[in-house]
């Protein structure tokens, strides 16, 4: 085995992409909130009464 080629980190894998609509406030979907925001991967704890204009 090369030196170089053992001595190198491995490269993380790229990150998957989103699957699902563009990061934003959206409609609770536990009903918890009037809206949570969705960070384009997963629902995040954030949530507000009106979306910000």
């Amino acid at each position: 085995m090369d030196r170089l080629a053992a001595a190198a980190p491995a490269l993380a894998a790229p990150a998957p992409a989103p699957s699902g609509p563009p990061p934003g406030f959206y409609t609770d979907p536990q009903g918890l909130a009037p809206m949570r925001w969705w960070d384009g991967y997963a629902w995040t704890e954030h949530t507000t009464s009106a979306p910000p204009q």
